[in-house]
């Protein structure tokens, strides 16, 4: 998760003279934060359509001219026929064609958010939400702030996964919740009084790294040449045209080229055994 380095850096601050910090981690899968938990407007009205006009034409064009078209039109119909899936297909930086794109032919698991959406019975955005607490919010929510406020010797504390607080989150319809498709509407609500309104209204800011602005400068060309390296095309996880194909365009595929180049530099430390400085690691055109 590149949001990773941001958090650090305040943690860090925080870790001069602090030592228990509230953090507000599980806010959005509560009280519905993110743009996923909503199907989007594009999504509701290519639903209108008559599904033979869908299916039968759109669609099939689509995948003519633009497969990421054809991917974003075909989920439309997810958010209630297999919300979890919907889930996936909003969050996922690898569907099919961009599995093809870089040549992986393996076959994969079916995404976790699907088998706990099942698990839910109730409206479509509680299933999500029961979705992401179950996947998004141990595996890389808080396991990241678990480890940026340990290195900074910070205790994290999440008031909002309070048992109590996510069992009556979770019992709440999603027409309470997020009255006319308005992220954390309730949550938001429950705030006034407490904070000021330019705090409640204030549009939704995220941690979020540069990663494109990475990509496109040197980062770029050391994902490439890590990403091509004998020793990670042998696994069959991608080719060297695939990975040529996304260096190609950082601006479109920035995040893709890094969560690679964060899988490969993962699977060469903590199961090949190797060491950054180790002579064909890829990394001696980085020494100072």
């Amino acid at each position: 998760d590149p949001s990773l380095l941001p958090n650090q850096m305040i943690e860090d601050v925080l870790g001069r003279e602090i030592r228990v910090a509230l953090n507000g981690t599980g806010g959005d899968e509560l009280f519905a934060g993110y743009g996923r938990y909503f199907p989007l407007n594009v999504e509701r009205r290519y639903l209108m359509l008559p599904a033979a006009l869908r299916k039968g034409l759109v669609e099939p064009l689509a995948h003519l001219l633009d497969l990421h078209l054809a991917f974003r039109l075909g989920r439309a119909a997810l958010y209630r026929s297999d919300p979890g899936r919907y889930l996936w297909a909003h969050s996922t930086l690898f569907p099919s064609h961009f599995l093809k794109l870089i040549g992986h032919e393996q076959s994969l698991p079916s995404p976790a958010q699907s088998a706990f959406a099942d698990e839910w019975e109730g409206d479509e955005q509680t299933r999500l939400l029961w979705a992401d607490i179950n996947t998004y919010l141990p595996e890389d929510l808080l396991l990241l702030l678990d480890r940026t406020s340990m290195a900074a010797s910070v205790e994290g504390r999440v008031p909002f996964l309070d048992h109590r607080l996510v069992e009556k989150a979770l019992s709440v319809p999603m027409g309470v919740r997020a009255p006319g498709g308005r992220q954390k509407a309730l949550e938001r609500a429950m705030a006034e009084g407490l904070l000021p309104a330019e705090v409640i209204d204030a549009p939704k800011q995220g941690f979020a790294s540069p990663v494109p602005k990475w990509m496109a400068g040197s980062l770029g060309g050391l994902a490439l040449k890590l990403l091509k390296r004998p020793q990670s095309l042998e696994r069959g996880w991608w080719t060297a045209m695939g990975i040529e194909r996304l260096c190609a365009e950082p601006s479109r595929h920035a995040f893709r080229i890094y969560q690679l180049l964060m899988l490969e530099l993962c699977v060469r430390l903590h199961v090949e055994s190797q060491t950054l400085d180790a002579p064909d690691f890829g990394l001696e055109d980085m020494a100072p």
